[in-house]
């Protein structure tokens, strides 16, 4: 999926940043940890870009919970599509 995605130059500058903007911490429950993942907001598979405006830090109990769901999805606890 990840190679058929838009693709978009993403240095280490720009996830500082990014990561600063969040404090550091998971953008959905604000754990603050050493390893935060790159967490599509709009997953790969459903449409969404591989840049920085559709990333956020995710701690990666979040990041793995969420999988391949909308955050609203993953917030009502709905099934991902392909398993319902």
């Amino acid at each position: 999926m990840l190679a058929q995605a838009a693709r978009y130059n993403v240095t280490d500058r720009d996830l500082s940043r990014l990561w600063s903007q969040y404090g550091n911490g998971c953008a959905y429950c604000g754990e603050r940890s050493s390893s935060l993942h790159q967490e599509h907001v709009v997953p790969i598979s459903r449409g969404g870009v591989d840049g920085i405006g559709n990333l956020v830090p995710a701690c990666p109990h979040c990041n793995l919970a969420k999988g391949d769901r909308t955050v609203m999805e993953w917030r009502l606890g709905k099934k991902s599509p392909r398993y319902t």
